[in-house]
């Protein structure tokens, strides 16, 4: 994410807008440009990683049910498409599909504003950063979810409802992984969403996505149609990779700051959450027409977990604080490293102790995957398990090493 230069200037830190860049057939790489800051190579690899509505977060773990792949079919004259979509939806249980009006009225009163501040550690310094996003009400109690990069490094959480009310928000958990966060608001009596059935969706049917763009525009509503779905993108964000997999694609217009907003069906139903919108890679031109939604039937296991245990279980760690060792470092060290990740410190139980591991070692295989930086060896790390056993080979003085660990299980 790009360095603030100024302590004042408001910065979309949480936005949507992210670059793309397709990798083969299926993967598309994203970098965030409205976030706060870079931070530092030295990152700490643990991560930690409905419907109707419910009055209590007891409830609301038994209420979203744990509810793929098609090809992308041709964009046609939007206001075409988007009638045509319409069309094609059948009546589902005895109802009939809904206007965009009629979803509009359901929707909004369930998608909040939310603005964040907090500091940040950049190479020039701790700084200061705002941000701006969007969430979805699930529970009438006051839980909201949102994504994980809107509230990240968040000192103070706002959500301001459809009606204008303004509430001070506390976080409940998030899931950096998956790029969800659950935060909560004291408040009672909330028009919460109804979630839908994800894995219902097909390509062409109607899509309403809701949100507070640039930060500005709160309750803002766009239709478009669902254009694809399956789809696996890699998002770089403050230097770390996240595979996210399964995402819907969709037409409707997702701008900045509409990150955390909801993407609804024809029956007003909650069927994803938005994360991102494309643009170029190389010229960071904007694409339009290309945004990307986390579906609930993924979105709803991660929800519960974090409400009921505040974090989501069987997520990895390796417990050890590391730094990007790249070919010109190796070489200004003459032989004494290697590229790859250098071992800064290590956590007293951590499972690269129990695998004979050590301060001041370079990982440079990870599960048979060569690594080169921190980001990619969380991203090949997020593949597994907690209680995984993997195959590590580390650099130590001069020579090479191979060894197996365990993973360990991200708590926070």
């Amino acid at each position: 994410m790009k360095l603030l230069k100024k302590n004042t200037n408001r910065q979309q830190a949480n936005g949507v807008h992210r670059n793309v860049l397709k990798l083969g057939a299926a993967a598309l790489v994203l970098s965030a440009v409205l976030s706060s800051c870079s931070v530092l190579e030295g990152l700490s690899l643990p991560s930690k990683t409905t419907a109707q509505t419910t009055s209590s977060a007891d409830q609301l773990s038994t209420i979203i049910p744990n509810l793929q792949d098609t090809d992308t079919i041709s964009t046609r004259e939007r206001h075409d498409s988007v009638a045509q979509a319409a069309i094609r939806t059948e009546i589902k249980d005895g109802q009939e599909p809904l206007s965009t009006m009629e979803i509009a009225q359901l929707a909004q009163p369930a998608v909040v504003a939310i603005t964040t501040t907090g500091l940040q550690e950049t190479f020039y310094g701790t700084m200061e950063f705002e941000g701006a996003g969007s969430g979805v009400i699930v529970s009438s109690d006051g839980y909201i979810v949102t994504n994980n990069h809107v509230i990240k490094n968040a000192k103070s959480i706002d959500v301001v409802l459809a009606t204008g009310q303004s509430h001070k928000a506390s976080l409940i958990g998030a899931a950096p992984n998956s790029d969800i966060a659950v935060i909560k608001i004291d408040a009672e009596d909330l028009p919460a969403a109804k979630i839908g059935n994800s894995d219902d969706l097909m390509v062409g049917e109607l899509a309403v996505a809701v949100g507070n763009p640039l930060g500005d525009f709160q309750g803002t509503v766009t239709a478009g149609i669902i254009s694809s779905l399956g789809r696996t993108l890699i998002l770089e964000e403050d230097g770390d990779l996240i595979e996210l997999t399964n995402l819907i694609q969709t037409d409707a217009a997702i701008n900045s700051g509409n990150s955390g907003g909801g993407l609804f069906n024809s029956y007003g139903e909650l069927i994803g959450i938005n994360v991102a919108k494309a643009s170029s890679a190389s010229t960071r031109a904007t694409v339009e027409g290309l945004g990307f939604a986390i579906p609930m039937n993924t979105a709803s296991p991660i929800i519960n977990a974090l409400v009921n245990d505040g974090y989501v279980s069987g997520r990895p760690s390796l417990n050890i604080m590391g730094s990007s060792v790249t070919p010109q470092m190796a070489e200004s060290y003459a032989g004494k490293l290697v590229p790859g990740v250098w071992i800064r410190d290590i956590a007293a139980d951590s499972c690269v102790i129990e695998a004979g591991m050590r301060v001041g070692d370079v990982i440079v295989e990870f599960g048979g995957e060569e690594v080169v930086s921190i980001a990619q060896l969380n991203l090949v790390k997020n593949r597994y398990q907690a209680g995984d056993k993997v195959d590590v080979r580390y650099y130590r003085e001069g020579e090479y090493f191979e060894t197996e660990l365990v993973l360990d299980e991200a708590k926070q």
